[in-house]
């Protein structure tokens, strides 16, 4: 025979007393937005870690493939996975740093949700443009710059393996880790404090920077307006996936011309990397929403 559990107080008395007449029970208080609960430092400590991690990444990989320092600066597996690491880490850092506010879902409170197409598309290649149309406007005032470093990398490997990896940090990895991070973490925590203006201007800038190694000054100027305009992007849409598929179109259409692909190679090469980029942030969307509560 089974007994009861215990109660909460004396038998006959509610779990839940009211309050006496006159007196009104407090509302709980309302919960923050993630975006006001993770501190700014926090952003910030994730892309240290990310940068310092894939620092001894990088030094790990050459230490154990025997490489000298001039041989590692021309062998592109140590670069490679020093990125790989680095943007897993920024990934990894903005996921948990939102699932400690949010609880659930972090994914999708990072942006990756779905978007009605048609005015993503529209939205995104008004964003494209603008972005073309400042690309004209400094080479026609400060001339054509210069080469990226990795721009020159590229153009240089013919390794298949190698052009492959390359392909996959900068048409897929990089599109993912860098709008999880920039437009999906910095951009909404940033502009909880300063505005919305501020967090565009500010978003960009950092997206700028974080690219200045290697870069010509003039090529900041651009990368400062494709920044910023990733950001109004993802305030027009809601999602950060139009944004991860126009990093993924910008980036591939990029690579198809730094290694003159025959057009069809290259149609395949910008279409794959969209479609694969954008599918596996859906994908992620959709895990983070079937994720229970602890």
């Amino acid at each position: 025979m089974s007994t009861p559990p215990p109660t909460a107080g004396p038998p006959g008395l509610p779990s839940r007393p009211e309050l006496p007449d006159g007196i009104v029970r407090p509302e709980p208080p309302p919960q923050r937005p993630w975006q006001e609960a993770v501190p700014l430092w926090a952003v910030f400590a994730v892309a240290l870690a990310a940068f310092v991690l894939a620092s001894i990444a990088y030094a790990v990989i050459v230490s154990a493939s025997g490489l000298s320092a001039a041989e590692a600066e021309d062998a592109p597996g140590p670069l490679l996975g020093a990125t790989a690491v680095q943007d897993l880490l920024l990934i990894g850092g903005a996921v948990l740093v939102v699932g400690m506010a949010v609880k659930r879902g972090a994914a999708r409170a990072l942006g990756l949700r779905p978007t009605p197409l048609w005015p993503a598309v529209g939205w995104a290649l008004a964003v494209l443009a603008a972005f073309w149309i400042a690309s004209v406007l400094v080479v026609a005032v400060f001339g054509e710059p210069a080469e990226q470093e990795i721009t020159q990398d590229i153009k240089d490997e013919t390794a298949a393996a190698a052009l492959i990896g390359y392909v996959a940090l900068t048409c897929l990895m990089a599109p993912i880790a860098e709008e999880l991070f920039f437009r999906g973490l910095l951009f909404p925590v940033l502009s909880a404090r300063v505005g919305v203006a501020g967090g565009v201007i500010g978003t960009g800038a950092a997206f700028a920077l974080v690219h200045a190694i290697g870069s010509p000054v003039a090529a900041l100027i651009v990368l400062f307006v494709l920044g910023s305009g990733l950001c109004l992007l993802y305030l027009r849409t809601g999602s950060l996936l139009p944004c991860i598929g126009l990093h993924a179109l910008n980036n591939s259409i990029a690579f198809a011309a730094t290694k003159d692909m025959a057009w069809m190679v290259g149609l395949l090469t910008v279409v794959g990397s969209v479609v694969v980029s954008v599918g596996i942030g859906m994908a992620l969307g959709r895990s983070s929403a079937r994720v229970e509560p602890a």
